[in-house]
């Protein structure tokens, strides 16, 4: 999806957003801002200094911002979840454009396989080391070829999220164009020959 999409998407469901809470058929903002800050009240209620039906007006302030960090953070962890399966996925897209269907194929090397795959995670990690909020693959050198890229992965950060998921995009498509023990005896190979000491 190019840009010029993304941004006409996202005008387009900011449109929609602020026309549903602006109508009159929207869900009545206090009720909703009742439903979504109910636990920092009663944080407020329970750290009130008077044990009335009234509480005191700096607890409530503090569990409404304690309580507003919680729903920002959650965002934004939710987001950076996304963002990171956007980006795999956008990855493992790649697998079928531009003449990497040779790489994939059953009788391909595992050296093949390792530089196909190499090429996408370099790929993948150049774009998650632009954005601020995700971080590098910790011990990942981009500095290399693809096939040497691939075996430092494999062999030293194989439980990295962004790893991992990228290498099940390789197997889906792997099993997409060779079949299940097709493409289980090419995974097979390709980590064997990842280990193997070159």
């Amino acid at each position: 999806m190019n840009r010029g999409r993304l941004t006409g998407l996202v005008l387009l469901w900011s449109a929609l957003a602020l026309a549903l809470l602006a109508s009159p058929l929207a869900l009545d903002q206090t009720r909703l801002a009742g439903l979504l800050y109910f636990p920092a009240i009663m944080i407020g209620v329970l750290l009130s200094p008077r044990h009335g039906h009234v509480p005191a007006v700096g607890p409530i302030w503090i569990g409404a911002i304690v309580w507003s960090l919680v729903y920002w953070s959650g965002g934004l962890a939710g987001y950076v979840l996304l963002l990171e399966a956007m980006l795999v996925r956008a990855q493992g897209r790649r697998l079928y454009e531009g003449g990497r269907e040779a790489a994939v194929a059953d009788d391909a090397s595992p050296r093949s396989h390792l530089a196909c795959f190499g090429e996408l995670l370099l790929e993948l990690e150049r774009r998650r080391r632009r954005h601020w909020l995700l971080a590098a693959i910790p011990g990942l050198s981009l500095d290399q070829p693809a096939e040497s890229l691939a075996r430092q992965a494999l062999r030293q950060v194989p439980r990295h999220r962004a790893v991992g998921s990228l290498l099940v995009e390789f197997e889906q498509a792997l099993v997409a164009r060779n079949g299940e023990q097709g493409a289980s005896a090419a995974l097979t190979r390709m980590h064997a020959e990842a280990a193997r000491r070159v």
